[in-house]
């Protein structure tokens, strides 16, 4: 009980007590140059969500994304839209919506809100998250007045104008694994998203996503263990994790780094962010994945036989109870298995995944979208990264939507990924 309250009191500290007053007093802005990045506008990948909304107001909602139409913005009913694009910034994996009409005047602001799930905050923190849109010349601009709610995970901004919208962190920890073994090792390296600081006041346009570069800042950089027994080895913007030899009670373990940032107000880096990362200590076969946020991690006792994690490999499937009662089964499909990807379907060389113990029925990778319509499968896939022989290991990583099998055409959908590494057995 006293390590959780140590783990709560880093966390409060880490994630959510940014922007602490630093001594330095400079006011200059370093010499560099940011030059503005065009990107294309990303191509259509999902169904648009529509709604009429008049002179009385209203929202229109879909996929965590809201829009809120206040009264008296429009003067007339409007046909609003929104609708999911490809997001072609670099550093963001997450979707963008198309909001239209797009050259619409309002009389009044309209908001618009994200939600974003609490381990987006894993390596930034929800002060560093920034609403962005993409202007009619390909320039995404960033939100610097994003208000955010972390009680309720949201992000927001007024706008005027409509376009192409999504969300980004401005400054990030990257690393090549989150998951390790004892006495593996993890490289951990700060990244950002360039801003042209002389155009603050008007939504500055983002350049490239690189590592941080602020030259005079670097040597500020103070990369800190937060909480575990792990080893680090810091040189400047990146650093050298290694676990420990053995697990401990501390998992996940958790890596912070102090990092100047620019005072808007001052002109100066005389503010700093902390920046945390949990990195997961795992068992030598282990099967974890994140739904809803959460990361879920297979029992490793109290299960009947072997079936914590059970697979057969030459039947090719892969089953796992979790720590707090769901179970998991992932099938590869046809006669021989290696190291590759496996797309999500019914037909050899294809995969599939079920889970369940969340509600009264399972959760998969397909379903059926109309009455006349052919079975859907999921995008994303089950990735082999390692496949050994008998009795070696098989290691691998997933990503997907699941859909909740209640017989309805468009069920709830959630979005899974996670990973695995289990011994081969022939049963």
């Amino acid at each position: 009980m006293h390590f959780m309250k140590l783990i709560h009191s880093i966390l409060l500290l880490t994630f959510i007590t940014l922007f602490m007053a630093c001594k330095k007093s400079s006011t200059e802005i370093e010499d560099q140059v940011v030059k503005p990045v065009k990107r294309n506008a990303g191509a259509i990948i999902g169904p648009a969500v529509t709604k009429t909304i008049g002179s009385g107001g209203g929202t229109l909602e879909a996929d965590g994304v809201q829009l809120i139409i206040p009264a008296g913005a429009v003067s007339a009913p409007v046909n609003f839209s929104m609708q999911p694009v490809e997001n072609t910034l670099t550093g963001s994996s997450r979707n963008a919506y198309r909001l239209l009409p797009e050259h619409i005047q309002f009389k009044k602001p309209v908001t618009i809100v994200f939600k974003y799930d609490a381990s987006e905050t894993a390596g930034t923190a929800p002060a560093l998250l920034h609403l962005v849109y993409q202007d009619s010349t390909g320039y995404f601009r960033m939100i610097m007045d994003t208000e955010r709610d972390e009680a309720a995970h949201t992000l927001s901004a007024h706008t005027t104008h409509f376009s192409d919208w999504t969300y980004v962190e401005s400054l990030k920890i990257e690393t090549d694994r989150s998951e390790l073994r004892v006495g593996e090792q993890a490289h951990l390296k700060l990244m950002y998203h360039e801003v042209l600081l002389s155009s603050l006041g008007i939504d500055p346009p983002l350049g490239e996503y690189v590592e941080y570069n602020i030259r005079s800042q670097i040597p500020r950089i103070q990369w800190k263990m937060a909480a575990g027994a792990g080893k680090l080895k810091p040189d400047g913007i990146n650093c050298l994790y290694t676990a420990p030899a053995a697990t401990t009670a501390v998992n996940p373990e958790l890596v912070s780094v102090y990092v100047p940032v620019w005072n808007s107000v001052k002109k100066d880096y005389s503010r700093q962010a902390i920046l945390t990362i949990p990195l997961t200590i795992m068992e030598d076969e282990y099967l974890s994945y994140t739904l809803d946020g959460i990361v879920h991690k297979n029992l490793t006792d109290d299960c009947p036989s072997d079936d914590c994690l059970r697979m057969e490999a030459d039947n090719f499937y892969i089953n796992a109870q979790m720590n707090d009662g769901q179970f998991i089964l992932i099938r590869l499909l046809g006669y021989s298995f290696g190291q590759r990807s496996y797309v999500y379907g019914l037909e050899d060389d294809q995969s599939y995944i079920h889970v369940g113990g969340i509600g009264q029925w399972d959760w998969a990778t397909s379903k059926t979208p109309c009455p006349t319509c052919d079975l859907q499968h999921s995008s994303g896939g089950v990735t082999i990264t390692r496949y050994d022989g008998i009795g070696g290991y098989v290691e691998g990583k997933f990503t997907a939507e699941l859909w909740y099998q209640d017989g309805t055409y468009n069920p709830p959908k959630k979005e899974i990924s996670g990973q695995f590494r289990i011994k081969r057995r022939i049963n």
